[in-house]
């Protein structure tokens, strides 16, 4: 009785260790973390070829390990932005600009930022299928710090809401069904905005539907 007791327990230790190891493998092969090592290979390689054009200058070879031992460094965080969509351009322009989080919609792309300890580095774009884009390393510190910023200012997060705009990053947070804007460098550039500040929903959407009507 005590042999097939021993076995059981045996048995289920090494299907648990399995289905440890399972998950693990299915852990690394997401999509965001093969973007990231495959972001690392490439700064790695890109580095060593501007090493090897430089060398004939005197670029030291130690160089070369502190630039490596950077990329090798980066991890995502430990939190990812949902990505939404803007609803169709008819209804931006017919809207009365009092909740934008209305006209997003949600999408399966997600947001990570690439981390060197406690700095972003970079961001990771990717969908459930494939990376997007990877790379960024000023984008990511300016989206961080209003991420920062602002997550402070909600109840929860999942109050953030994240979306783009010609490229670039716009975050809204809702309290009491009033919207407030946060434009990202880029997307001050773009809408001829304050980057960073708190912009009233109705005030963003007039330059909006103002940008949008140049383009007609």
């Amino acid at each position: 009785m005590i042999k097939i007791f021993k076995i059981l327990v045996l048995a289920g230790v090494i299907i648990g260790s399995i289905g440890i190891a399972s998950y693990k493998i299915r852990a690394s092969d997401r999509i965001e973390n093969l973007a990231l090592e495959d972001y690392k290979a490439g700064q790695s390689q890109s580095s060593k070829n501007m090493i090897f054009k430089k060398d004939q200058h005197g670029l030291k070879s130690s160089n070369l390990s502190s630039l490596e031992k950077n990329k090798d460094g980066l991890k995502l965080s430990d939190f990812s932005l949902p990505i939404y969509d803007m609803t169709e351009t008819k209804d931006i322009l017919s809207s009365d600009g009092k909740n934008i989080s209305k006209l997003l919609k949600s999408t399966d792309k997600k947001l990570w930022f690439m981390m060197n300890e406690n700095e972003p580095e970079g961001i990771v774009v990717v969908n459930n299928v494939n990376p997007i884009k990877m790379g960024g390393k000023n984008r990511s510190k300016d989206l961080m710090k209003i991420y920062k910023d602002i997550k402070n200012n909600v109840k929860s997060e999942e109050d953030i809401k994240y979306f783009e705009f010609e490229g670039q990053g716009i975050f809204v947070i809702s309290h009491n069904n009033i919207d407030e804007i946060y434009l990202s460098v880029g997307a001050s550039k773009v809408l001829d905005m304050e980057a960073g500040k708190k912009i009233s929903s109705k005030e963003f959407m007039s330059q909006m539907k103002k940008y949008i009507s140049n383009l007609q």
